[in-house]
């Protein structure tokens, strides 16, 4: 009875977290409140307007072209998340430029909180999925990929990045997640829904690789050489691993190990993530008590 609106409960407390998660990086790094609730709220609706409008013009069909439709979530409640993260980021762009910030400086910290909302929900629609009796299912498989970007992203923070280094990479990795999900569901027959799921994430993609390249001011002749002697020394490691039987022995222990630093990596996200909520439940009691 109550699960239809488990889905919406489960949106709504993805997002609350991501939320509160972003707020606290934010303060973190020193901007003041307002600055980053409005940014939110104005992110928020941009979302919310160019996720249904991208919904209506792919699916013009069910919407019928009705206005209608299109305004009210009641009559027909689509939703395009791409197209959400897409005015997401442009409205984000005009007001930040407005107040004169630095978009990736905000992108990046709101980066994390995003891909942990989006892997609890994901857990979410896994959970729901077995309580209506639907086995099969990606939600565990995305819960797992996302959690995995997650924990990457926090190591990758020990380090300091230049701006933009954490948005292009959920960008990249988030959009070949999602184009590796459609290719695995295995449709045996091209339709056009098919070439959406895969067409949208491949333009977010190019679209962070492009800036993560310009972002890094890299020079393409300089790294053209080096990817050149990285395919030279792999090349050199193949070979070395057919004709050496201690390279050989030691390829076939880390096939034995493997499900060994599969478990150990599990392990190690868990309590990534039990920190994570841990320290957001105390932030959030500090917050709540009046406590800078």
């Amino acid at each position: 009875m109550l699960l239809p609106y488990l889905h919406p409960l489960i949106i709504t407390l993805g997002i609350f977290v991501g939320v509160f998660l972003y707020w606290r990086a934010g303060r973190h790094e020193l901007f003041e409140s307002n600055i980053l609730f409005d940014l939110l709220t104005i992110a928020f609706v941009g979302g919310l307007i160019f996720g249904r409008i991208f919904d209506f013009l792919l699916s013009a069909n069910i919407y019928q072209w009705s206005i209608t439709r299109l305004i009210f979530f009641n009559i027909y409640g689509s939703f395009n998340w791409w197209g959400a993260l897409f005015g997401a980021i442009v409205s984000g762009q005009i007001y930040l430029k407005s107040q004169k910030i630095n978009f990736w400086q905000i992108f990046d910290l709101a980066s994390a909180p995003i891909v942990f909302g989006v892997a609890l929900c994901s857990i979410g629609f896994y959970v729901v999925g077995l309580l209506s009796k639907n086995i099969f299912s990606l939600s565990l498989y995305k819960f797992l990929g996302y959690l995995v970007i997650f924990w990457f992203m926090k190591n990758l923070a020990r380090q300091k990045r230049h701006h933009g280094f954490f948005a292009c990479f959920l960008l990249v990795s988030v959009s070949l997640l999602n184009v590796l999900f459609v290719v695995l569901k295995g449709n045996p027959v091209i339709t056009r829904l098919f070439l959406y799921e895969l067409a949208i994430p491949s333009v977010f993609l190019v679209f962070g690789i492009v800036s993560w390249y310009l972002l890094a001011k890299r020079r393409p002749w300089q790294d053209l050489k080096m990817f050149f002697a990285l395919f030279l020394l792999g090349v050199l490691k193949l070979r070395r691993t057919f004709t050496s039987i201690m390279e050989a022995d030691n390829v076939a222990r880390s096939i034995l190990l493997f499900p060994y630093y599969l478990a150990n990596l599990i392990l190690i996200l868990v309590k990534l993530i039990g920190r994570e909520i841990a320290f957001s439940f105390v932030d959030l009691v500090t917050v709540i008590r009046g406590k800078k």
